[in-house]
């Protein structure tokens, strides 16, 4: 136990509850206390920026200059004013390379416009649609996957039915790996970033901006793609609940659930507060 200098959390299924929107009292007494004891937060998520925003006046992280990992690592910006510290997007080239192999496997593609706050996938269906409801983005429909779209994206996602991704996402991974980081963030989706985008390589590099160390960092996150931050954060841990990939990298694995608090349990523990009911 030691003090912490920054907080890192994932969203979706470690901040918020099942409803992508909500977060619970518990975990929201947690943070804001944290932060009005020293501590930064960060918001690290697959999301992007446009869909964080909403969590800025909540968690006051403006008021406390917190900050905003997007896209999985690939853009870190500080929420008051929404500086952008870093970014590593994917080239639109790249993407549609990408398009043109899974398209005959009968898979669709969908990347994301952050300054419009949209999302543009090759297909209308539930599950290209799930975005939508969760990032509270857009939903724009297109037959392209190219440079003509005249934006920058910092993740692609390919979706489809789990039995198409489990037959063929070892081929997929073995094709294009070299030039991607690739995460399988669910039974129907796949999601690629820049080769060296993470989410612990993130949090190092702005732990290196703020001048502090990887020992002074709580991180928490329950999915594959929170493992790299909890290995790279001295103190971290995953809700009862995780992904075995997030339990298995966690330093402490908490004894609640997501929707239970195990946020607000994690910062207990590691700050060695009062355990929070």
């Amino acid at each position: 136990m030691g003090y912490i200098k920054l907080i890192c959390t994932d969203v979706d299924g470690t901040l918020v509850l099942d409803d992508h929107k909500s977060i619970p009292e518990v975990n929201l007494k947690a943070l804001l206390g944290a932060q009005e004891m020293g501590s930064k937060l960060a918001l690290v998520s697959g999301r992007g920026t446009f869909s964080q925003r909403a969590f800025i006046k909540r968690l006051m992280l403006d008021r406390h200059n917190g900050f905003i990992v997007a896209y999985t690592g690939a853009r870190i910006v500080e929420a008051c004013g929404m500086r952008e510290l870093y970014r590593m997007p994917i080239g639109m080239s790249d993407a549609n390379e990408l398009w043109d192999y899974v398209r005959p496997l009968g898979l669709d593609v969908m990347v994301y416009d952050d300054e419009r706050g949209a999302i543009l996938a090759t297909a209308d269906n539930e599950h290209t649609r799930f975005d939508e409801k969760v990032t509270g983005m857009s939903f724009e429909l297109t037959d392209r996957i190219d440079t003509s779209l005249g934006f920058t994206t910092f993740k692609c996602i390919i979706a489809g039915k789990p039995s198409l991704l489990d037959e063929n996402l070892a081929s997929i991974k073995r094709r294009f790996s070299k030039g991607f980081e690739i995460t399988r963030s669910s039974d129907v989706f796949a999601e690629f970033n820049k080769k060296g985008v993470s989410k612990g390589n993130a949090v190092l590099m702005l732990a290196d901006a703020m001048g502090i160390g990887a020992g002074e960092i709580l991180a928490i996150g329950n999915g594959e793609n929170d493992a790299s931050m909890l290995i790279a954060a001295g103190m971290s841990a995953a809700p009862a609940d995780s992904m075995p990939e997030a339990k298995a990298a966690a330093k402490y694995v908490c004894r609640k659930n997501n929707d239970e608090g195990a946020l607000a349990e994690a910062v207990s523990y590691f700050m060695g507060l009062q355990p929070i009911i």
